[in-house]
């Protein structure tokens, strides 16, 4: 937070009580970092003016692929099949693209930027997978498997009531109970899909589970877990803290 000293932000800051603490176009200074902590405003929160003209196509991009992304998995309801031919071709590139942003901030900013979340979270995830992946170093092949299972991890919500995705504040145990089989739904869906690499349903399946054996459907531990189901786990959950409700 310190190397933004200086920095013009080009919104308001706003507190958990919806009170703005700074105002957008000020300069910051040494006291408005302190009240930033002190506030507990999150860093990837802030748009700065120096960001605000690299944002918009990145914006753009997310936002379209969103749509389009919607527009592929509401097909589904109809034809009981996954596009995989059309994701391949119009969803991943952008998402490959995106994610070669060295930006992380920018990034982040970038998958925050639709009402939509189910599919903007698909995105987010999507695309923060992909990064991780380059940071260790995958071959552009263990890329491309990874962006696809990230994209469709969540394709098992297609099965759940939509009232139970979008309703607000915390769900009832029995209404949990419901949104989790998501995942096993998401793995038979796959399974099913010509065309669709293993790996890509056993994340679907398994990116809620933990390495101490606390997550679900099964429970499983470390070794368990496969590695793809890991990365997209942990995108998962960044993403969650930084967009909305149920994961």
């Amino acid at each position: 937070m310190d190397n933004d000293l200086g920095r013009t932000i080009k919104n308001d800051l706003i507190n958990a009580y919806g009170v703005t603490v700074i105002p957008a176009g000020s300069r910051l200074n040494a006291e408005h970092l302190e009240l930033i902590r002190k506030q507990k405003i999150d860093r990837f929160d802030i748009l700065f003016a120096d960001e605000a003209d690299q944002a918009p196509p990145y914006q753009k991009m997310v936002n379209s692929t969103v749509d389009l992304s919607k527009e592929l998995f509401e097909s589904y309801r109809i034809s009981r099949k996954i596009p995989l031919a059309d994701i391949r071709k119009d969803v991943l590139p952008v998402i490959q693209e995106i994610s070669r942003n060295p930006d992380i901030f920018a990034l982040f900013h970038s998958v925050q930027g639709k009402d939509d979340y189910t599919y903007q979270h698909n995105i987010g995830v999507a695309v923060l997978s992909t990064l991780i992946g380059r940071w260790l170093e995958m071959s552009e092949a263990e890329l491309s498997v990874l962006s696809m299972a990230a994209t469709l991890h969540d394709i098992g919500k297609l099965k759940i009531p939509s009232e139970l995705l979008n309703k607000p504040g915390k769900l009832t145990d029995e209404e949990f109970t419901q949104v989790k089989k998501h995942t096993v739904y998401g793995y038979e869906i796959l399974k099913e899909t010509t065309g669709a690499n293993s790996r890509i349903a056993l994340v679907a399946l398994q990116h809620h589970e933990r390495n101490d054996g606390k997550g679900y459907p099964l429970g499983l531990t470390d070794e368990q877990i496969d590695p793809y189901s890991k990365i997209v786990a942990v995108a998962d959950i960044s993403c969650d803290v930084q967009q909305a409700p149920v994961s």
